[in-house]
């Protein structure tokens, strides 16, 4: 049926623009940036936003943000947004929190319940804060570093936060993220030096600060950057375009292909064939539903692995172990190998994850409690 976003699915496809309506991101931060991500995302079908932040709108923030007009001036800018994106997808569901992401209130969020988070917030303690809560519950995040004092809007890209230069945030964020072990973070980062903003005092927000009354002030600010219309812009739609490319993403392909590998090598030994097709296709139903976040889609194929090896019960891991030929063990191994070839050929998922597949298979074989007969 003909929608308004019709035109989008003749790029992505039926199965795309229904995970899109069915996935929930939230965005900390919803000022220039931000404003931009929630703006793509919400025209582009995603239909579940969280958004965060506790400013409101200044008449200054008319030079950049999408929500900013003289008719929303001093009004909360996630209500603004909520209105804006509801105007867009009626059938929108929107959560909008008036407060700042602190390490003191990460508790109030779970994350679990995310397939994306966008960090647009502009304090190194917050950015931390988020990048560590996303990788604790294994969802997806990207990072915005400095859009401030930027003229170029050609100059930003996407990369891990470890092969970043220049940027003086990413300088920080590196520093503050390897002290912390985090291994990797997908960013948005210009590669201009900044420009130093001119001293004029007849426009200094210094002086003459406008900010609504219940907002953080201009003048409790170090430095207050320069901006233009078109950079935060640019950072904001090349971070919704990430967004939409990892949310369409086909993750579960690649996860049928292995579990369907497993079941077809799971002999006599212990587990009957028709009680493990009937638990395989359950469980696709659950995970192609997309109802379901990254992190709890991890656990159940590791759920399903687990029941597949051990008789569908838990229990019986310990009490009752499956046997499996030593042949099936091997040729589940080759295939792990076969697709982390794939991958570094198409790049289409992580790395990592076959590789922890293929760690995790070869443990299991060491284990006592799974049997592995050699035949």
């Amino acid at each position: 049926m003909l929608n308004q976003f019709s035109r989008t699915q003749l790029l992505y496809g039926k199965e795309a623009m229904d995970k899109l309506k069915k996935s929930r991101v939230a965005v900390f931060g919803v000022g220039g940036v931000g404003g931009y991500v929630v703006e793509a995302l919400a025209r582009s079908g995603v239909g579940s936003f969280d958004i965060i932040d506790d400013d409101k709108i200044c008449m200054t923030n008319i030079n950049r943000q999408i929500i900013a007009t003289f008719d929303t001036v001093g009004k909360y800018k996630v209500d603004v947004l909520k209105d804006r994106i509801l105007a867009i997808n009626p059938q929108a569901k929107v959560e909008t929190y008036k407060c700042f992401f602190l390490p003191e209130n990460q508790d109030d969020f779970d994350f679990t319940k995310y397939d994306y988070v966008v960090d647009a917030v502009d304090t190194v303690s917050a950015k931390i804060a988020l990048v560590l809560k996303a990788q604790k519950s294994k969802t997806p995040i990207i990072s915005c570093m400095g859009a401030g004092n930027k003229l170029d809007p050609q100059a930003f890209e996407v990369a891990d936060i470890y092969k970043t230069s220049v940027d003086p945030l990413a300088r920080v964020m590196r520093y503050e993220l390897k002290k912390r072990r985090v291994r990797k973070l997908k960013v948005v980062y210009s590669k201009e030096y900044p420009t130093r903003p001119l001293e004029d005092m007849s426009i200094s927000c210094r002086t003459h600060c406008v900010c609504p009354a219940g907002t953080r002030k201009c003048t409790v600010r170090r430095d207050i950057p320069g901006s233009n219309a078109f950079v935060p812009a640019s950072a904001g739609l090349l971070i919704a375009s990430e967004v939409l490319k990892d949310l369409t993403k086909k993750w579960y392909h690649f996860d049928i292909i292995l579990i369907f590998s497993i079941t077809a090598c799971v002999t006599s030994g212990g587990v009957e064939a028709p009680l493990v097709i009937e638990t395989v296709l359950t469980f696709l139903n659950q995970l192609s539903s997309n109802s379901v976040s990254f992190s709890t889609r991890y656990d159940l194929i590791w759920a399903l692995f687990w029941q597949t090896c051990c008789n569908l019960n838990e229990l019986e891991l310990v009490l009752s172990p499956t046997t499996i030929h030593k042949s099936a063990f091997w040729f589940i191994m080759a295939f792990c190998l076969s697709v982390v070839a794939l991958h570094i050929l198409s790049s289409i998922i992580a790395l990592e994850y076959f590789i922890f597949i293929a760690l995790k298979i070869s443990f299991i074989s060491y284990t006592d409690r799974v049997v592995w007969l050699v035949t």
